[in-house]
């Protein structure tokens, strides 16, 4: 119990001055961690291109597009990683 209870006290600022995507990852990580599963939870993050969301022009897309290229670049490890687990692979950690 002293771990979670760690957990809260270092968050809870965090999670006071954050928007409500935060918290959802916040209290999704705790309860993966609640059930031993810590590893099974993953976040992807990525840079956002600074464009606005109804934004569908050609410049925009390649923006988009070179976002998604270069998130794939840097994180193929973890992509196979999902990939694996998704596929039902236990061993994966």
């Amino acid at each position: 119990m002293g771990k979670m209870a760690l957990m809260m006290v270092e968050s809870i600022i965090g999670i006071q001055m954050s928007g409500s995507f935060q918290v959802v990852d916040f209290i999704v990580n705790l309860l993966y961690w609640f059930f031993d599963s810590e590893e099974r939870y993953i976040r992807l993050d990525f840079d956002s291109p600074g464009i606005k969301m109804d934004d569908a022009s050609p410049e925009a897309m390649a923006k988009m597009k070179a976002v998604a290229e270069k998130f794939i670049e840097d994180n193929q490890n973890l992509l196979d990683r999902i990939v694996a687990l998704l596929q039902g692979d236990q061993t994966v950690k």
